[in-house]
């Protein structure tokens, strides 16, 4: 009973720690990639962002919200190159199926890919595409409040979105738009992967580093 009680809560935070991991490591990686590119006379132009994103939709038939964090490199003003994390927060519960009323759980983390060009200096355009895996959880309590896994699928995510940046002020940027998650995997009793593939908007608050 204690260890699923840790494979649970190592499943709940794993989002959380990829997100942590990426922001933290994000200004010295940029920092270090910065130095190189001033020493290297290539004409490219390197910069990037660490941001935090909001993406309000639906899980099955219930509204849901996904929160995360990106950090990212610029190339050549133009490519992005990065990691994302995320994770549904508040509660949601399954509602058909064998494990109906079960508390439901889902995140996601991998890579980020994309484009964004400048239409003035104040608005960008960006198409980009989340690239990764998930994990869906079904649990209950015990008697104590510990809560137990009676259901865990590895799930594929593929979510592209197009928004545009706007500069708010300094090196702050606000962004805003639509992205469509598309989810693979899902084999919980009542459930298909059409229930987790939904539409959402997409906004995110991004701080800038590099030439902007």
């Amino acid at each position: 009973m204690f260890s699923v009680k840790l494979r649970y809560l190592a499943i709940m935070n794993r989002n959380y720690l990829f997100v942590s991991i990426i922001l933290s490591l994000y200004g010295s990686v940029l920092s270090g990639q910065e130095e190189i590119f001033q020493q290297a006379d290539t004409g490219s132009s390197y910069s990037g962002f660490a941001s935090v994103f909001v993406i309000p939709t639906s899980l099955s038939e219930q509204n849901a919200v996904y929160m995360g964090g990106i950090g990212s490199v610029i190339i050549s003003d133009r490519i992005i190159v990065g990691g994302y994390g995320m994770r549904k927060t508040g509660k949601t519960y399954a509602d058909k199926g064998a494990l109906n009323g079960k508390m439901m759980s889902f995140g996601s983390a991998g890579l980020i890919g994309g484009y964004t060009f400048p239409i003035t200096k104040r608005i960008k355009p960006v198409f980009q595409c989340f690239a990764g895996w998930a994990g869906l959880t079904l649990s209950s309590t015990d008697s104590k409040g510990y809560a137990i896994t009676e259901a865990f699928n590895r799930l594929g995510v593929i979510s592209p979105s197009v928004s545009v940046d706007f500069n708010l002020f300094w090196s702050l940027w606000l962004s805003a738009g639509f992205e469509y998650m598309f989810v693979g995997g899902v084999s919980i009793d009542g459930y298909s992967d059409s229930d987790f593939s939904k539409p959402g908007a997409y906004i995110s608050l991004k701080l800038m580093t590099g030439d902007q």
